[in-house]
């Protein structure tokens, strides 16, 4: 199944890995320029033991990808999920 994971914080990043490492096409969407390009770099930027072994290996295996904009992810999903509620009054994605 290809899979949308808006967020890469905690759930959403150990979600999206997870996903992917039972067998799943996961697209990791984040709108944090900053965490974005760690993500991309390699670096894991939140500490679960062994998440970074679980994210370099899907990414390797290509089942795990980020993008910056998520409107790409959205258009190669069949399932979709937030990594956590938004609270009120902050930046919506349309």
């Amino acid at each position: 199944m290809k899979i949308c994971v808006i967020g890469t914080g905690y759930v959403g990043l150990v979600a999206g890995a997870g996903f992917a490492d039972m067998g799943h096409d996961v697209t990791c969407c984040d709108i944090d320029g900053e965490r974005f390009a760690a993500l991309k770099r390699g670096e894991v930027p939140i500490y679960e033991p062994g998440l970074d072994k679980l994210i370099a290996h899907n990414v390797e295996e290509s089942r795990l990808a980020f993008h910056h904009r998520h409107g790409r992810g959205r258009d190669r999903r069949r399932g979709g999920g937030a990594g956590r509620g938004h609270p009120a009054g902050a930046r919506r994605l349309g």
